[in-house]
């Protein structure tokens, strides 16, 4: 019986690659089609509606039952910081890959 664990391994990494790429591809797809509300989100952040919305949170205007982590102010800050890191990864990543192909 021949051995076939070169060839076994290396399908293996095969499938779990192209399985791995389709996934990243679809979670790209997904980020750059997200990147339009994110854009708002920030503008919203730098906003005089902010400010006002933020105000009135401070001084329980704002419903109980309304949902408003988003006037905590470093939840959009920290968000700015991920949108950029994550943009940075994917330079990084390209830049490797491209180097080495």
């Amino acid at each position: 019986m021949q051995d076939y664990k070169n060839i076994i391994e290396m399908e293996n990494i095969l499938d779990n690659h192209k399985k791995i790429t389709d996934n990243l591809n679809k979670a790209l797809d997904e980020f750059l089609s997200s990147q339009k509300s994110y854009k708002k989100s920030v503008d919203y952040y730098h906003s005089e509606q902010f400010q006002i919305d933020y105000d009135r949170s401070n001084n329980n205007l704002i419903d109980k039952d309304i949902k408003c982590g988003v006037l905590s102010q470093d939840a959009i800050y920290d968000l700015i910081g991920e949108n950029f890191n994550t943009a940075i990864k994917m330079l990084e990543i390209a830049t490797k890959i491209i180097k080495e192909h």
